[in-house]
């Protein structure tokens, strides 16, 4: 179950079982704002592997980190690069974007590999 549907189930839980009280008021805050930059997250990774540069840059503006990665540990400058994206890819390292951050994914990188990642 990923975290968000962790955070729906959490909160299903506590409000079968609610009883008004502040606290449970701001764990749903914490739930809907954790959700909320979870999905900005998604959002602005979906824009680097499109190639949005204008979608990218307004969710750097609006505070996304730009080391965000997905679950298999692919960021923007990876998914731009993937997808051929060199525009976008040169935006994202004058904006500080680190060529060095390894992923989850076997074999990314090693010599021989079918899954490197190429910067030349």
């Amino acid at each position: 179950m990923g975290n968000a549907a962790m955070r729906r189930a959490r909160r299903a839980d506590r409000s079968t079982g609610a009883n008004g009280s502040q606290a449970d008021d701001v764990d749903n805050h914490l739930d809907f704002y954790a959700e909320s930059v979870s999905d900005s997250n998604t959002s602005f990774l979906r824009a680097a592997r499109a190639g949005n540069i204008d979608k990218v840059l307004e969710y750097l503006k609006g505070g996304v980190d730009i080391g965000t990665c997905n679950q298999n540990g692919l960021n923007a400058l990876h998914l731009a690069a993937k997808e051929g994206h060199m525009d976008l890819v040169q935006e994202l390292l004058d904006r500080g974007s680190s060529v060095d951050s390894a992923t989850k994914v076997p074999g990314a990188g090693e010599p021989g590999s079918t899954r490197s990642w190429s910067w030349e």
